[in-house]
Parts: structure tokens; sequence; C-alpha cells
């Protein structure tokens, strides 16, 4: 109740102008509730005579570990001259409050209060002001509370090494801090390469991984932290990707990124591994459909468009192959889809490069070479997937072709027809008869096996 109230005057701006004093008293207010509540629990087990956690302790932990975080960013918000306040003492206050978390999480042997405690000094970081000269203390204080969190697992190996909470925390913490720490220094330092920032930090959990999955071989139940800290080294590895790299660059890095995840999910069996991969391919896919096609290449097909196009068509179509066939077949099915769009978009961008003339443009209906172009290459990339569907016993990638080639044929009939001079329109319907038969022959043969 006294902390509830401590808030609305806060939030209601009847508190003003705090000193230092004033703030970090206020501050500590609120870890009255937390001794109180950790003491009753404590007092209630040793009734018990239980040493498990009981039912609603962990949502009490939580609430009472975000309660003086709380304040601190109700005290910043309503306090006009945030901007003056130093940053040694604020940070210095929330690297207490974790410290102070983290040695109730020991005594009451409840991780709970980690996670909470890490989302209360992220806020109070989110919303803290920083000016040129408070953005490397800020800075070096975030690396302080990352380490109290990294290496509480490690400090309380006997208790929590174990615990999902205190991995949570350990891992989040670093990507909380990274994210911190790139916002304040991008503020002040220009010309940086800041792939070196999540690279830094991936180099802190690599060996974490790495000793997680060698205890795993013995211990099943490494499987938990592994889990976490091998999540926080893809985040940062990912990472690396936009700050370092633009473009069709970004794009490729991702794809393959993508299909590497799904590749590894066929010896580290690992729900998380697909998603994410599938979350990378699917995000490079949207980038090729909406591309910068700038700068225009001046070499004919073999050129950045190929190369970027169709390897990211062959990570869809090898993640496709890799996927795992249960539950569902619909992811699989979706990353052959999103291959085949790709290789279907980069035919339509190398025709349109064939005939630019200074700029790139996709003239469908227009000059009636670039046309008829585009409709040829409509029906030959149309008998293509009927012919590998057939052989492969694919009967989703033969319906596709077969929409394809009838794309081509509306276009044909309805446009390209009629631009053409008589003897011309005689050899394109014999030409188009031609390619229609063959795919229709091949169609029936396989059929009959």
């Amino acid at each position: 109740m006294g902390l509830t109230v401590l808030i609305l005057l806060s939030l209601s701006g009847q508190i003003t102008d705090w000193s230092t004093g004033e703030t970090l008293c206020l501050m500590w207010l609120g870890f009255v509730p937390a001794v109180l509540g950790g003491g009753l629990f404590t007092l209630v087990r040793k009734l018990k005579r239980n040493d498990e956690t009981l039912a609603g302790e962990n949502i009490l932990s939580a609430l009472t570990a975000l309660s003086p975080f709380v304040l601190l960013v109700a005290v910043i918000l309503q306090n006009p001259q945030a901007k003056l306040i130093s940053p040694h003492w604020i940070m210095g206050a929330v690297l207490a409050m974790g410290a102070l978390n983290a040695l109730a999480a020991r005594i009451y042997k409840n991780a709970t209060f980690l996670p909470a405690a890490l989302a209360g000094a992220t806020l109070v970081q989110a919303v803290f002001p920083f000016t040129l000269q408070t953005a490397y203390p800020l800075a070096g204080w975030s690396v302080g509370i990352f380490a109290l969190f990294f290496a509480f697992p490690f400090v309380f190996k006997k208790h929590f090494w174990q615990s999902k909470a205190a991995w949570a925390a350990a891992s989040l913490s670093g990507v909380a801090t990274c994210t911190a720490v790139y916002l304040y220094l991008h503020y002040v330092v220009k010309n940086f390469h800041w792939g070196l920032l999540p690279a830094a930090f991936l180099l802190v959990y690599l060996p974490v991984v790495k000793t997680l999955w060698t205890q795993r071989q013995t211990d099943e139940r490494a499987i938990t932290p592994l889990a976490f800290a091998a999540g926080a080294a893809l985040a940062f590895f990912t990472a690396i990707f936009p700050l370092e790299m633009g473009g069709k660059w970004l794009t490729l890095a991702w794809a393959l990124e993508g299909c590497a995840l799904v590749w590894l999910n066929t010896r580290v069996p690992y729900k998380g591994l697909t998603g994410t991969g599938y979350g990378l391919l699917a995000v490079a896919f949207l980038r090729l459909l909406f591309p910068d096609l700038a700068p225009i290449p001046a070499a004919r097909v073999w050129n950045w468009y190929l190369g970027v196009y169709s390897i990211c068509a062959a990570g869809a179509l090898l993640a496709a192959r890799w996927w795992p066939e249960q539950p569902s077949r619909f992811w699989k099915n979706s990353l052959a889809a999103m291959g085949g769009i790709i290789l279907f978009w980069l035919l339509n961008i190398e025709i349109a490069h064939w005939f630019a003339d200074g700029r790139l443009s996709f003239e469908f209906t227009g000059r009636l070479a670039e046309a008829l172009a585009y409709t040829l290459g409509w029906a030959l990339f149309g008998g293509a997937c009927i012919a590998l569907g057939l052989s492969g016993g694919k009967n989703a990638l033969s319906k596709a072709g077969a929409g394809v080639i009838t794309l081509a044929l509306i276009k044909f009939f309805l446009s390209d027809i009629w631009q053409l001079e008589a003897l011309y329109r005689i050899i394109g319907l014999f030409a188009l008869a031609i390619i229609l038969i063959g795919a229709s022959f091949y169609y029936q043969r396989k059929r009959k096996i």
C-alpha cells in the first residue's frame, strides 16, 4: 500500500524537484515489500518444512523485484531536470538494485527475481535521457549490469545451473546491454565498424555454448541453459550483418544463415533453429520481392542479379529439402514456393535488364521484342517446372508450372499476337504450339509411368 501511494504521488506530480538524497530514499523504500514478502515466504516454508517454491511466490518475487525500478522510472519521468541527474547516481543505484535482487534470489533460492530485475534495469536505461557527456559513463555502467546477470549462474552454479530464470536473465542481459551500448555510442561515435560490438558479445557467449554442449553429452539437464546461451549467441551473430552490411549483401547473408540453421536442425533437433531459420529466409524473400535494383550492372546475365537471387533461391530450396516432414508439410512447401518465386522474379529481372536503356523497367506489353521475351521466358519456365515436378513426383510443382504456362498463353493471345504481322503471328503460334505439344507429351508419358 505504501509503495502504491508513492507511485501515485510521483505520477501525479505532487513530488517534484527531487534531490539526490530524496531520490535514493524513495528507491530504497521500494525494497521494503521485497524484504517483507521474502521474509514471509521464508517463514511459511519453515512452518511447512518445505524448501520448494510456493504457489504465488514467483509472481510476488517478480513484482517486488520490479517495484524499485518502477519508482526510479517515475522519478526520472516527473523530474524536469532529469538531464542534470548524474548518470553515476542513477546507474549505480540500478546496479545496486540488481545486486540486491541477485542476493534475494540466492537467499530465497528463487531465480524469478532476476528476469524481473533485468526488465526493470532495461526500462530505466530506456527512459533515462543522455547527452554527449553522459553516453560513455552510461555505456560503462551498462556493461557492469550485464556482468552481474551474466555471472550469476556461474557464481551460484550449485543452485542455479539448471534454472531457466537464471539463464534467461544471463542471456537476455547480453542482448539488452549490446543494444544499449550501441545506442549510447552511436550517438557520439561516427564512422565505426559497429558489427564489432555484437561480435565482442558473441566471443563472450561462444565458450559458454561450447562448455554446455560438452556437458550435454552426459547431462540432459544442460539442454535448458544451452538453449538460452545459444539463442543469445545466434542473436549476436545475426546482428553483425545489418550493422556491417546493407542492401543485397545483407539479404544474401540472412538467406544463407537461415539455410544453415535449418540444416543444423538435422544435427541438433530443436524447433527454435527451424523457426529462426524460416524467419530469416522469409525476411530475405521479402527483401528480394521489393528490392533496390540499382546500380544497374553493365554485364548482361552474368551480374549481381544472377548471383544474389540464385544463391538465395538455392538457400530456400535446400532449406525446404532439409525441413522436417512432421508435423506439417506447410512450412516445407512454403519454403519451396519461396525458392520458385525468387527464380521466376530473377527471370523477369534479367529480361528487363537485357532490354534496359539506361534505366530498369518492366514493359510486359510495350515493346514487341521485350513483350515476346517475357512470354517465351514464362512458357519455358513453366515447362521446366512441369518436367521437374513429374520427374521428382512433385505434383504441386507441376501444377505451378501449368499455371505459369497458362499465364503465358493468356498474355500471348490477349496482347502479343495483335502486335505481330501476319507471317510472324503464324510463326509465333507455331513455336508456342511446339512448346505446348512437347510439355503435353512429356506430361502424359510420366503419368503413365
